[in-house]
């Protein structure tokens, strides 16, 4: 039997309603013209500043440190490829390029990313390229300053004319190279340079590294109160004027990491890089700006019965996870859907009134439903990835006592 409709009654197949719905866009500019353009547009900008704000701070978050320190505004890109990197030119500005160079059985050689097109049909036994190598900048003759992070290398900073300090920070080569063993020697190693720029050059800093971890460098010798210390077994004596400043650390939070001033030994250089040695009892306090890979490197060497130094580098090294998750896919991926989601809500509460209010009513539990979804999904990607990060967090069940 034929279904009739009646005038002014609805059709109840929602199926058809929805296939001849036309899409969202087109919708709203058939109905409002050019003012739904204008909500779009409002609405885009509010729904999307989530997404702007996760941006900045894991891509320019290394910047205002330079920034304040220089006292101008610096334009900073770590990580650059080697085609780019020789692309680039000054400008108004002086131009700033740093290249480490790490020895190899061949001489010299970058030390490039990992996905630079020049690495391409290199042999896979390869390892010179970036892992947690960190370039800093300061201006030269102000000790007082703070080394800020311009990022990994290679680097091109835009900056104002003058002199300035280089510092990079690299893992420092050891002898054991099992992932459980402790470092022997202390666990960083650095090299500076000192530039100095002129205005609408290019500046071009190459900065050897002898001792980078991978290289096939010899690791360096640690040298404490009784001279070299046999096996990494530190003594309260070697570390004693090292400690202190662990123990009493005041960090600075900044969009990198924190800012510190911890002693570190001095590296005392040998012939040819042969039997250089970190001295315990010269030690020389830089501030910069310190990454959680670097502060959990210290914590790992330190021996267990430093116990107040551990934990405080332990506390940093904890609230500096969340800067990891951050820069993650997840956070870019939920960011995205939000914005998707209330761009289209915020369009149809600007535009028409009547749904202002049951918008505003939703509103609270689409976002607990996009929380809850993305709680699910992240806790089965961690579960599929590394399964031990889920199963630790579970309760555990311990015997029951008689």
């Amino acid at each position: 039997m034929a279904h009739i409709i009646a005038p002014g009654s609805a059709s109840s197949n929602s199926n058809a309603d929805h296939r001849s719905r036309p899409f969202f866009l087109v919708d709203i500019f058939q109905r409002y013209g050019a003012k739904a353009a204008f909500a779009l547009v409002i609405a885009a900008a509010v729904a999307f500043a989530p997404l702007m704000t996760l941006y900045w701070f894991n891509e320019l978050r290394c910047q205002p440190v330079v920034t304040q320190a220089l006292g101008t505004s610096v334009v900073v890109k770590p990580g650059r490829y080697q085609q780019d990197q020789s692309g680039d030119e000054p400008g108004e500005t002086a131009l700033l390029q740093v290249v480490c160079e790490v020895p190899t059985s061949d001489g010299w050689r970058y030390l490039l990313v990992d996905d630079d097109p020049v690495r391409r049909g290199v042999q896979t036994s390869d390892s010179n390229y970036v892992r947690k190598e960190l370039v800093y900048l300061r201006r030269a003759g102000h000790s007082q300053l703070p080394f800020g992070l311009l990022g990994k290398p290679p680097v091109s900073a835009w900056l104002p004319a003058g002199e300035y300090e280089v510092l990079v920070i690299h893992e420092a080569p050891q002898a054991d190279f099992s992932i459980s063993a402790r470092p022997r020697a202390y666990p960083l190693i650095s090299a500076v340079a000192y530039p100095s720029l002129e205005p609408r050059v290019k500046t071009v800093c190459r900065i050897p590294l002898p001792h980078y971890n991978g290289g096939g460098s010899e690791p360096v010798q640690l040298l404490g109160a009784a001279g070299p210390v046999a096996d990494g077994a530190l003594t309260a004596a070697d570390l004693a004027a090292f400690l202190p400043g662990y123990e009493a650390a005041f960090p600075i939070p900044t969009p990198a990491g924190f800012l510190l001033s911890l002693p570190e030994p001095t590296i005392q250089h040998a012939a040819e890089h042969r039997g250089c040695v970190a001295d315990l009892r010269e030690l020389q306090t830089v501030p910069r700006e310190w990454s959680r890979n670097q502060l959990a490197a210290v914590r790992n060497w330190l021996p267990d019965d430093a116990v107040q130094a551990r934990a405080n580098l332990s506390q940093l090294v904890d609230r500096l996870q969340w800067f990891e998750f951050l820069e993650g896919w997840f956070c870019y991926a939920c960011a995205a859907v939000a914005g998707l989601t209330f761009t289209k809500w915020g369009t149809l509460t600007l535009l028409d009134p009547v749904r202002r209010r049951n918008v505003w009513s939703k509103s609270p539990s689409v976002l607990l439903k996009i929380a809850l979804v993305s709680v699910v999904i992240w806790c089965v990607y961690q579960y599929l990835t590394n399964p031990s990060s889920i199963l630790s967090l579970l309760p555990s069940q311990s015997s029951p006592t008689p």
